[in-house]
């Protein structure tokens, strides 16, 4: 993944509880050990999970309004395509 062209939009945070990481909607995530990652509406509704190995990075597309949770520290970077 490191030739795909980002542009940062806002510095990195530590998300393990629920979080819209500035109400973006384009995350870069990395996990530095296996992490359960959860995307859940603002109505509560979960729209998904999906374990980041460890040392892995992912893209992550939400709505503004959806948040991210963590059973581990999920370094999480608003992002936008180049």
């Amino acid at each position: 993944m490191g030739d795909t062209p980002l542009k940062l939009l806002g510095s990195q945070i530590s998300v393990t509880t629920a979080n819209t990481v500035g109400g973006y909607g384009l995350i870069r995530a990395y996990a530095a050990a296996n992490t359960l990652v959860t995307i859940t509406a603002a109505n509560s509704t979960v729209l998904g999970t999906m374990t980041i190995a460890g040392g892995i990075s992912e893209i992550l597309i939400k709505s503004p309004t959806d948040t991210i949770t963590a059973n581990a520290a999920l370094l999480c970077t608003p992002i936008a395509w180049r």
